[in-house]
């Protein structure tokens, strides 16, 4: 090689400061370049040597040369031995090399092989001595070239404990050493890795910027000579320090593209990502980095030691060029998304993809981290996976500022609600509340090009108006959503549509100026509002990884508000309804109301809590709150309102329209009062809301409304008694639910201002709510004045009084005196009562009263004050008037009777005074007082010379009207004084000019179209003409009263036209109406009460009919009257009159002998009773009572009926419904249970001989004994006679009699003789019937059911009495059910909650018990409009249930559960354990196998008898309590108890399966076992099993199971039953059917996944190779051990894989211990390092052996890592017993605070040589320290107890002075509600709704569960923090203090 000078140029760094972990290439030739490490031996080299050729000369002067040369030579290495340390520095200084190319040729299993090229030479301008710079320039020139032989050097670093850095194979190399004389150096150098565990610590330093400087230590052994002369072997050692700057940084990249799409690797779907990044390289390398695979890792929690490997990343195959940009391309995939990314940190809300991704969407640059894989690509050289696996390199990630992601933000649908006022003032909840729409459209960017779902959003968004900040919108809890991919208009870009609907978001006012500009625009502007929303937007995405979260998108846009309708705030319109006062105290009510509004604007709001004063004129009377309210547009009603109301505080007015104003207040809402405050400018000023009473009930249908008023009335109605002078007020409580009480009246009532009377009345009486009846109130009439004379028109319900009075009212502890005001009362009918219903009851008499022996009499009337008779009778010339009491008869007067032929045409008895007045024909008015004063007792007050032909009295007992025999109509007055007389003459016709169509005429009913087009239908055939009767014509006349009084009737005969007719006349004497003509009308005539109907009576030649008019006198149907029993010709028996009860529900038809009971039902009429009696008179106020008088007129009867279903026996199972209905001579049966036929048709109908009064059903059989069939008796009761019938119902034919009509007896053995049911024999039937004795439970007319006196409920409208029930309908259309007990005092009425209680169930409008049939669980209701409704209640029906199983009929309980859908669970909840004692009972009893199928199919785990089907009757109340709770597992109890019953059954093969399919989890194996069976035993149920099994379970997991049991047939046949394809699964189950059974069981188990029995067949099969392949490509080290523990060499071969295994997932513990099993101490050593136990890593690397520097080193890199833990104590030790340094132990055992031991290692130990010295270094100051460090301490915990310990005391003074005001804040001036437990309790929340339940956040259920918490576990940990804070005024800053002080 020739030597070539070079120009000077600067020195480059040393070889060695290059990268060091490239690869290396193959061995070069001896003449190439030496590695990098050369250098630093040439800078050691004290001499050099080269050879050079050069040309041999033979003359002598060029020998002589040779020798001066040589001689100088030796001279100079003489003098370059002798002065070695010039010749040192001589080459330190001048030596240069200039690398120009470094390149590796390949990797080695331990290091690389590298190609170096560059420059070496000699500069001695470098030297700074001179002497040096001449003397090394000399010794060079004479040496001109030094020559190394092949040298090893090491590299070591000596601050780092002298760890080996690496090695390098320097070949032998030749230099020119002369100055200015460069030599190109071309070689190739083995470079071999050191330590690699302290390589790892140094580049971790340096990738942390912790390395500030590096000190490297080269030594080697270099033999030089020099030409021929060898220099020996020089031992050399040279340090280079490299500071901060001179170490090479990483290399600056840049990502050209980003991409990620969904990808599937290794049959895996997963997220692919494509990165293209160029390096910038600067160096002269060359080299080419093969494919290499690393793992991608984020930041965990902790960021410094906390990573989470997030993707595997592989490189291509790179090429490297010397100083040029390199192209790297990075293919990544991420299968799933680990949990720790995506989990929130601790104390944190946010997780590590939330920082990675926020800073990403940011643009901020964020760390990645690049580390080894631990499974590398094949053919890594081993070190490099040992090195790189542990060595993380942090990669700055640009991040991407994306713009405008978000491009539009909408909101629509808006929705408010206020804040809620049991938040705390900070939270969310103490805000407003938002409802909306929220729409996003988020542009994509290009870097996704994956599937993407957004499932929920979240944000917290700005809202301004103008510019101006409104307040903030909290949307930080999470709303569902749903997105759509789409097109960004007028862009050619993907973008994603979000919408979602926020819920209640809470918007918080930050600027109340700005709010109210907001407020007043809305109210007053007429023009949209709009404002301005920013966001910080949170998403949570749905891809191929999961789901995860993607935080703080930027977002803004525009929320368009329109403003309120009109701006008129008035248009709320309130209705108040249904107060309910809910507490009181002395001076206010606590009310409860439901109101009604109007919500004029366009939104809807939702009000958890608002209260707002109401005030008149600025007067504050009270506050109104709601709760839970949601407000939508348009009305809204049954708004719950509670006020605080001093009532009363100012004059009140009924009625009176005035005005309120509403206006918050700063406690509106209390967790915000700036906003109530604010609100506060806006007055609303409405109408007084006026309350509603509720209807009367007892008001006739079409009585003349009262005339309007201005507001409700209280005082409905008003019946004054003029005599008596006494008052009844009809009451109408506003109030539903609560009793006031009336302690005293002062009024005075006025007509035109005119006073009428006053009231006096200082005795307290209740109102209750609804209708109710004041005490007779004394009344002191104003006598004279024009308002009293007109109260007698106000009688009848014309006039109307004002009443002003100063009332005392009593409401619980509230008391006031009442200033009212009331307008419009009229008089009100006081007969008039509530209508019964009659449809399918009887009449049966329930008490009869009689006199006898009283001849000649001739009228009754009754006195309803004492409920007795008077009589009126002639005897011996005398007329007498007697009362008829229980004592007998009591004289009341007697007189001369008239001396002509008279009669007495009216008996009337005014109670209030007691006067009798009488009127005969003969038209004597005689008037009879009981008890008079000063005036005569007997008195004719008046005669009218003409006579009388009739007279009636009006029902208010004010007007008196009588018609005379010479055709003249007299009012009078109750005085007797002629209000008007009106003549009867024929131009009276003229009022009416009648059409009649005819109605309900043949003639007019629907023919078709052709009949139609003859004639006209309204034209009926034949017209009346009102021609008399030809007979039974008494030319009587007739009065009658409509029951208001406002109207009455006369039929009269007109003389003049020979025509009956009938005129209505008004209470004023004013024609209204004439009837049309009717033919053959007679003389009877009654106006039904009700008022809509009058009847009279139409004869005709074969038959009598009744007949109606409407008030106008027109035709209004009709009935046909029976024909008379014992009568040839009926009109021979004439008919004396009509009478309609006081309800209008019965009509008395008077016959000559008898009287007939008709009730109307389904628009039929039916015949109920006929008495054998002449005449009869209803109770004025009782309906069903009545008194007659018999034909000889010698006896007077009291009868007193009850309206009551005929109802067969309810006693199981005899319960077929069975109903009887009489009507007449005709008995209509009907047995519901097989036939639900409505009235009035029927299943049978009985024609009797004679009419029915009362009819009993009950079985046929003695007392003693009942027959077992369902055969029944039924007794008919006729007037005095019985009769009976047999029905059998097993064979459904007709009743037939069975004993004939005993005629002959007077009486029959069923009668009393008094023509009703003997009552004992009646009660004998109802027991047999009902199966419950008869007495104790009783309804009154009232509707009080009551039990033995005791009143169980109000407002029964019905009732029946069954076995175990007590079922009675209420007013509030409720079907009640109570468990009969023996206590009665003890049953329980369940509440009105049919949502809740099984017992209670709601019902239609006006629905009455018919009956009931137990045995199957049904009830029947007849509904308003007539029909049947037979229903199923849940009582009965469960009642049953439990029932059959008690008495274990399992089948009868399994098909009520089938046929009435109840969950079959509870025939084995109700009583578990004697449900599995008797399984083979239960399949005897079912028997067939589908329905055993159904119940194994229907079981679940929950036990229904505590859930769904809770048992209401109380445990102590019951006979047998079998049911227990069940614990876990019972269905697979059950099933497996029904296998071992069936396993002897073979006809139940598909109830085994169905067990084992059914079990949880399923058994899929056994039952396909059982299959295997069959068709091993030939059966041919196999192809029926298998439909059956694969119709119970998934057919793929069946297919599954099958092949999982290694037969083939088996598969095949669950297969054809699949959707599977033949082509597929026929080649697959091909390939196993042909491979041996080992083969065939360990492929199949593969196939399923099962591993491990895959394994076991390896196993068997003794396929060790691919055994050991397996196990670790599933990882199953553990039981491949088991396998092979009794083959050593095997078991070590697996423990050797295991042990591996366990070191590269960091299981280093484990790992340990099998590489001590191996007796491989150095791994083990390495993993007991890496798991932290420094003396089991010391004990072990002993074992190795290691040298003393080598164990040395290795226990500094022990402490070292324990000082980076923190373990002092150990690394203390490791100082003190292993280094043997005494200072550095002492240090670290203060650390640890371990002075005893730090001062027992300084004093003691021999080590320490200068004790003394160390304790004041080492120790005192140390000690000093820790002192100053618990001083600190002590002072700061002085401080924090001087402050908190008087903040305890003083908060837990106010929560003991007063609780409420401790956790209310600003409510502390509320008044305590009384029926809220203040006492913090589990006992007071366990039920939910105690005032704390805010702060459990707990809410109540429903019947049959318990409260408990659904918070996630992020909020439970948010509820924590909240805790732990402790905040200042919180409800938690008690428990923190406490805490804190602890």
């Amino acid at each position: 090689m020739s030597a070539q000078h070079s120009h000077r140029s600067e020195e480059s760094a040393p070889l060695l400061s290059e990268d060091v972990d490239h690869r290396s290439y193959g061995d070069a030739p001896d003449h190439e370049n030496a590695p990098s490490t050369a250098a630093l031996t040439l800078r050691s080299v004290q001499e050099g040597s080269s050879r050079k050729g050069r040309k041999q000369s033979r003359r002598w002067p060029s020998i002589i040369a040779l020798t001066i040369l040589t001689l100088a030579l030796i001279a100079i290495l003489g003098l370059g031995f002798a002065a070695p340390e010039v010749a040192e520095q001589y080459a330190k200084e001048a030596m240069v090399f200039e690398p120009t190319d470094l390149s590796i040729d390949s990797f080695t299993p331990s290091g690389v092989r590298a190609r170096i090229q560059g420059n070496f030479r000699m500069d001695a301008s470098k030297v700074h001595k001179k002497a040096v710079r001449d003397l090394g320039r000399a010794g060079t020139w004479i040496a001109r070239a030094a020559e190394s032989k092949r040298t090893q050097v090491d590299v070591f670093l000596p601050e780092w404990g002298d760890v080996l850095l690496g090695s390098a194979d320097i070949p032998p190399l030749v230099v020119d050493i002369r100055n200015g004389h460069t030599t190109h150096l071309d070689f190739v150098s083995e470079l071999t890795a050191g330590y690699l565990d302290g390589i790892r610590r140094i580049a971790d330093d340096w990738l942390d910027g912790r390395l500030g400087q590096l000190r490297v230590r080269g030594n080697a052994d270099v033999s030089i000579k020099s030409g021929i002369f060898s220099l020996g072997t020089q031992t050399l050692s040279e340090e280079v320090l490299f500071e901060v700057n001179q170490i090479p940084a990483m290399p600056k990249y840049q990502i050209s593209h980003l991409g990620f799409s969904e990808g599937e690797r290794d049959g895996a779907k997963g997220m692919l990502a494509n990165v293209s990044l160029t390096l910038s390289n600067n160096y002269p390398v060359d080299f080419e980095i093969p494919r290499f695979r690393f793992d991608i890792l984020v930041p965990g929690c902790l960021a410094d030691a906390d990573y989470i490997v997030l993707a595997q990343a592989t490189t291509a195959e790179t090429q490297v060029s010397p100083k040029t940009d390199v192209d790297v391309n990075v293919s990544g995939f991420v299968q799933e998304l680990p949990e720790t990314l995506i989990a929130a940190c601790p104390d944190t809300q946010t997780s590590p993809i939330d920082r990675l991704l926020g800073s990403y969407i940011e643009g901020k640059e964020t760390l990645i981290y690049v580390r080894g894989s631990s499974s590398p690509s094949s053919g890594t050289p081993k070190w490099i996976i040992d090195f790189m696996k542990d060595v993380v390199v942090p990669m700055p990630f640009p991040g991407h500022k994306f713009k405008d992601l978000i491009r539009n933000f909408t909101l629509a649908d808006v929705h408010f609600g206020l804040p809620d006022p049991f938040a705390s003032p900070d939270s969310p909840k103490s805000n407003p509340r938002l409802s909306a729409v929220v729409k996003a459209l988020i542009n994509l960017p290009e870097e996704i090009k994956f599937p993407i779902d957004v499932a929920r959003v979240r944000a917290d968004s700005d809202v301004s108006y103008k510019g101006r900040k409104l307040g903030e919108l909290d949307l930080h809890k999470w709303q569902h959503a749903n997105s759509t991919r789409t097109t960004i208009p007028d862009e050619n870009q993907e973008g994603l549509l979000v919408q979602s609907i926020v819920k209640e978001a809470p918007l918080n006012i930050t600027d109340d100026d700005v709010f109210a500009d907001v407020i007043q625009a809305l109210v007053f502007g007429g023009k949209p509002v709009v404002l301005g929303v920013q966001a910080q937007v949170d998403v949570e995405t749905t891809t191929v990884l999961g789901t995860f979260v993607v935080r703080d998108i930027p977002a803004q846009g525009k929320v368009f508000v329109k403003p309120i309708s009109g701006g008129n705030m008035t248009s709320f319109s309130p209705e108040v309804g249904e107060l309910e006062i809910l507490d009181t105290t002395k001076t206010t009510l606590t009310i409860g109301a439901k109101v009604n509004v109007t919500n004029p604007t366009e939104y809807a709001a939702t009000v958890p809590y608002i209260d707002i004063n109401i005030s008149v004129n600025e007067t504050i009377l009270g506050h109104a709150t709601a709760r839970d309210v949601s407000v939508v547009p348009g009305p809204n009603h049954n708004l719950a309102i509670v006020a605080i109301w001093s009532p009363f505080s100012q004059s009140g007015k009924e009625g009176y329209n005035t005005t309120l104003t509403l206006r918050t207040h700063s406690l509106s809402i209390p967790s915000q009062p700036r906003l109530g405050a604010t609100l506060s400018i806006f007055n609303v000023t409405i109408p007084t809301p006026q309350l509603k009473s509720p209807a009367n009930p007892d008001r006739p249908v079409d009585r003349d409304p009262p005339s309007s008023s201005p507001g409700p009335h209280f005082i409905d109605d008003a019946v004054f008694h003029l005599i008596t002078s006494t008052a009844v007020l009809t009451l109408l409580s506003p109030l539903p639910h609560t009793s006031l009480y009336i302690t005293s009246v002062s009024a005075t009532a006025a007509y035109n201002n005119t006073p009428v009377g006053s009231i006096d009345y200082d005795l307290p009486f209740e109102v209750s709510p609804g209708l109710s009846l004041t005490p007779r109130l004394p009344v002191d009439w104003s006598l004279g004045s024009v308002g009293y004379e007109a109260v007698k028109e106000a009688l009848g319900g014309r006039l109307k009084v004002e009443a002003e009075a100063n009332v005392g009212i009593r409401v619980g502890r509230w008391r006031e005196k009442v200033w009212y005001e009331g307008r419009g009362i009229g008089a009100r009918d006081p007969h008039t009562i509530r209508h019964q219903d009659c449809k399918m009851r009887n009449l049966r008499c329930v008490g009869q009263k009689s006199v006898q022996n009283v001849p000649g009499i001739e009228a009754i009337a009754w006195d309803a004050s004492s409920d007795s008779i008077l009589n009126l009778r002639a005897a011996n010339g005398l007329l007498r008037l007697d009362r008829w009491i229980d004592e007998g008869l009591q004289p009341i007067a007697s007189w001369d009777a008239p001396p002509t032929p008279y009669k007495a045409l009216n008996l009337h008895f005014f109670a209030d005074t007691g006067i009798a007045c009488i009127i005969l024909d003969v038209g004597d008015i005689i008037v009879v007082r009981e008890s008079p004063a000063n005036e005569e007792k007997i008195e004719i007050v008046g005669s009218i010379d003409a006579g009388i032909s009739a007279a009636a009295w009006s029902p208010d007992e004010e007007t008196l009207v009588v018609t005379t025999k010479a055709s003249t109509i007299i009012y009078l007055t109750r005085d007797f004084e002629e209000l008007t007389s009106i003549g009867l003459t024929s131009r009276d016709l003229d009022v009416s000019d009648h059409v009649s169509v005819g109605w309900g005429k043949k003639e007019t009913q629907f023919k078709g179209k052709k009949a139609r087009a003859l004639r006209d239908p309204t034209i009926p055939e034949t017209i009346d003409d009102g021609r008399l009767a030809d007979t039974n014509e008494s030319c009587e006349t007739t009065i009658s009263w409509r029951g208001d009084g406002a109207y009455l009737a006369v039929n009269s005969i007109e003389n003049a036209s020979q025509r009956r007719m009938i005129r209505i006349y008004s209470r004023e004497g004013i024609l209204d109406s004439v009837s049309e003509p009717v033919n053959g009308l007679i003389g009877s005539l009654s106006w039904r009460p009700a008022g809509n109907l009058i009847a009279g009576v139409q004869l005709f030649e074969d038959k009598r009919q009744v007949v109606f008019f409407e008030r106008n006198g027109l035709r209004h149907g009709q009935f046909p009257l029976r024909p008379l029993d014992g009568v040839q010709n009926g009109n021979e028996v004439s008919i004396r009159s009509l009478q309609w009860n006081v309800d209008s529900t019965v009509l008395a038809v008077t016959y000559d002998d008898r009287v007939q009971l008709w009730t109307i039902g389904n628009y039929h009429w039916y015949l109920k009773q006929e008495i054998m009696d002449s005449s009869l008179k209803w109770h004025p106020e009782k309906p069903l009572v009545f008194a007659l008088i018999s034909k000889s007129k010698e006896r007077i009867r009291r009868l007193q009926y009850s309206l009551e279903v005929c109802a067969g026996p309810i006693l199981p199972p005899f319960d077929y419904g069975v109903v009887a209905v009489i009507d007449g001579k005709s008995l209509k049966i009907t047995p519901l249970r097989q036939a639900n036929i409505p009235p009035p048709t029927s299943l049978y109908d009985v024609n009797l001989a004679a009419n029915a009064n009362d009819v009993v059903v009950t079985l046929d059989g003695s007392d003693d004994r009942i027959c077992r069939k369902p055969i029944f008796r039924i007794l008919v009761l006729h007037q005095i006679w019985s009769s009976s019938y047999s029905l059998d119902l097993a064979t459904m034919q007709p009743p037939t009699q069975v004993e004939k009509p005993a005629e002959s007896r007077e009486t029959s053995p069923v009668t009393n003789g008094q023509g009703e049911l003997d009552s004992e024999l009646r009660l004998s039937l109802e027991f047999r019937c009902t199966g419950v004795a008869p007495g104790p439970i009783t309804m009154t007319e009232n509707g009080s059911l009551h039990a033995n006196g005791r009143v169980l409920a109000r407002g029964c409208t019905s009732y029946l009495v069954t076995p175990s029930h007590l079922i009675f309908t209420t007013s509030q259309q409720l079907l009640k059910f109570v468990h009969l007990i023996a206590d009665t005092e003890a049953l329980e009425v369940p509440p009105d909650a049919p949502e809740s209680d099984e017992r209670c169930r709601s019902i239609e409008r006006g629905a009455k018990l018919v009956t009931a049939m137990p045995s199957t669980f049904a009830v029947v209701l007849q509904m308003p409009r007539g029909n049947l409704e037979t229903i199923y209640p849940r009582a009965l029906v469960l009642a049953g249930i439990r029932q059959s199983i008690t008495e274990k009929k399992y089948k009868k309980a399994f098909l009520a559960c089938r046929h009435q859908r109840v969950d079959m669970n509870i025939l084995h909840d109700h009583q578990p354990e004697q449900f599995i004692g008797n399984i083979p009972l239960i399949i005897d009893q079912i028997k067939r196998v589908e329905h055993i199928d159904l119940f194994l199919s229907s079981l679940r785990e929950e036990d229904v008898s505590t859930t769904m089907y809770r048992e209401t009757l109380r445990a102590e109340q019951r006979e047998d309590d079998g049911a227990s709770s069940e614990g876990g597992g019972k269905v697979n109890a059950i099933c497996n108890a029904f296998l071992e019953a069936l396993a002897s059954r073979k006809a139940n093969v598909k109830n085994m399966i169905t067990a084992q399919v059914c079990k949880n989890p399923p058994d899929l194996d056994a039952g396909l076992i059982e299959i295997v069976r069959l068709r091993e035993n030939g059966s041919d149920q196999v192809e029926e099993a298998v439909e059956h099994i694969c119709f119970l379970a998934d057919v793929n997991r069946l297919f599954d199971n099958a092949l999982g049991l290694y037969d083939l047939q088996l598969t095949l046949l669950i297969a054809q039953q699949s959707q599977k394809d033949p082509r597929e699964y026929l080649p697959f189950l091909q390939k196993f059917e042909f491979m041996e059974p080992l083969r065939r069981k360990f492929s199949i188990d593969d196939h399923l996944g099962r591993f491990n029995k895959a394994l076991h067949h390896l196993h068997d099969l003794s396929a060790f190779g691919e055994l050991q392949a397996y196990t670790v490509r599933h990882n199953l080290y553990e039981h491949a051990l088991s396998l092979h523990r009794h083959d050593t060499a095997k078991y070590a071969s697996l423990m050797r894989l295991y042990a591996d295994n366990l070191k590269s997932t960091s299981r280093f513990k484990e790992a340990a211990t099998a590489f001590h099993y191996l007796s491989d101490h150095a791994q083990a050593s390495e993993c007991h390092r890496n798991a932290n136990q420094w003396q089991d890593a010391l004990s072990t690397a002993s074992l190795i052996p290691l040298s003393t520097a080598q164990l040395r080193a290795f226990a500094e890199t022990l402490a070292h890592s324990a000082i980076e833990t923190r373990d002092f104590r150990a690394a203390a030790t490791i100082h003190l017993d292993h280094l043997h340094d005494v200072p550095g132990a002492a240090n670290y055992f203060c650390k640890a605070y371990l002075f005893s031991d730090a001062f027992r290692a300084i004093t003691t130990l021999p080590s320490s040589s200068q004790p003394n010295d160390l304790l004041a270094s080492v120790f005192d100051s140390a000690l000093a320290d820790s002192m100053a460090v618990i001083t600190d301490l002590i002072a700061d915990c002085k401080a924090q107890l001087s402050a908190q310990v008087p903040r305890i005391r003083e908060l837990r003074e106010k929560k003991q002075a007063d609780p409420l005001a401790f956790l209310e804040g600003d409510n502390a001036g509320a008044d305590v509600p009384d029926d809220i437990s203040l006492a913090p309790t589990d006992a007071s929340t366990a039920g939910g709704g105690t005032l704390f339940t805010r702060y459990t956040n707990r809410s109540a259920t429903g019947a049959g569960s318990v409260a408990s918490s659904r918070r996630s576990s992020r909020n439970r940990r948010r509820e924590e923090r909240k805790r732990a804070r402790g905040k200042k005024g919180s409800v938690y800053e008690e428990e923190y203090l406490v805490s804190s002080v602890a």
